[in-house]
Formats: C-alpha cells, sequence, structure tokens
C-alpha cells in the first residue's frame, strides 16, 4: 500500500508540474484574473471535493463547477443524518476521541487510524458537518459522485447532493477514491 501511495504522489506531482492542465490548475490556485489575462480558460477547471471538502467547496465557492465524490451539500437535518448521531459523537469526542475515530473509520471500512493530533480540530469539523443550513444556490455546474452502498450518506442524502448530475455507482462505499479510482478518474474526465 506504502508503495502504490508513493507512486500516486509521485504521478500527481508530475501532473501538476509538467502538463499544461497541472500547470493551468496552479496558476488558477494562485492567482485566478492572472490566470485568465495568460490565456487559462478558467471556466474549464473547477474543483474537485470528497466528503467534507465538497460541502465546504460548494459553499465557499458556488460559482466553481465542482465533482463531489461521496459529497453532500449539508450533513444534517432532512433526508439526511439525523443531529442526534453528531450531538453523540460529540459528547464521546471529550471522553475519548479516538475511540470515536476508530468507530467511524470501521464504519466506513477504512483502516485503523493514526493517533489524533488535535481533538479541537475534530470537534470542530463535527460542528461544520452539524450546521443544518443549506447550502447557496450553485451557478456552476456539478457531478456528484456517490456510491448506493454508502455506509455514511443516507439515500436522501445522496439523491439531492448539491442538485447536480449524479453517476451513481452501486458498490463502492464512501471511499470511492480508493475503493474504485479508475470509475472516479474516468468520471471527471468525462466531466471536464
Amino acid at each position: 500500500v506504502g508503495v502504490i501511495a508513493a507512486i500516486l504522489i509521485l504521478g500527481f506531482i508530475a501532473f501538476m508540474k509538467f502538463t499544461k492542465p497541472g500547470r493551468a490548475m496552479r496558476a488558477l490556485a494562485q492567482d485566478r484574473t492572472a490566470a485568465q489575462l495568460m490565456g487559462v480558460e478558467v471556466d474549464r477547471y473547477g474543483m474537485i471535493g470528497f466528503s467534507l471538502g465538497a460541502m465546504l467547496a460548494a459553499r465557499l465557492w458556488p460559482d466553481r463547477a465542482l465533482v463531489a465524490v461521496n459529497g453532500f451539500d449539508r450533513f444534517c437535518g432532512a433526508d439526511a443524518v439525523a443531529p442526534r448521531v453528531l450531538a453523540r459523537m460529540q459528547a464521546r469526542l471529550e471522553q475519548d476521541a479516538q475511540a470515536v475515530l476508530a468507530d467511524f473509520r470501521t464504519r466506513l471500512g477504512a483502516p485503523p487510524a493514526p493517533a489524533i493530533a488535535s481533538p479541537e480540530r475534530l470537534g470542530a469539523d463535527l460542528a461544520v458537518l452539524a450546521d443544518e443550513s443549506p447550502a447557496p444556490q450553485r451557478n456552476a455546474p456539478v457531478l456528484a459522485l456517490p456510491a448506493d452502498d454508502d455506509p455514511l450518506l443516507p439515500a436522501g442524502l445522496r439523491e439531492r447532493t448539491l442538485g447536480g448530475g449524479a453517476q451513481t455507482l452501486s458498490e463502492g462505499g464512501h471511499l470511492l477514491p480508493i475503493t474504485r479510482p479508475d470509475w472516479v478518474a474516468a468520471q471527471i474526465r468525462s466531466f471536464a
């Protein structure tokens, strides 16, 4: 697994440094206006967010294209995760943060968690997830990539994810970038 991760990281670095799309994305990340003045088609490039990252990206940048892998526009509320679930996690966090994270990762089928560096940061992320307010109206295209067997996201939440067009996979769980990376990459390529 470590060797595969190293190869993927080196491939990503090479893509970002030596390809035209990679250089364009780096330019956009630094200064969108300058990138546009240099000829980068800024509307062609968007964001890719996974899970909570997709929710945050959707809220912060509603005018940019978004690929939401196992993403959501809000995690708690109607047709989503019951607020009591997160309240329970937050209460347990104060007693045994490592156990909360271990239980969560087990539910997702993820490997054991490393030691938690910051229980406060984990608590802050849970507070963000507990926010039931609706996401702002999206003014850019969205591609949602959920899996029907996602143990974290209820069916209602997966069905309305960010109001975008969904390409749903029947199996893959909540860790699609790990369990089905080829499928995720193909969907992103076809969306671009």
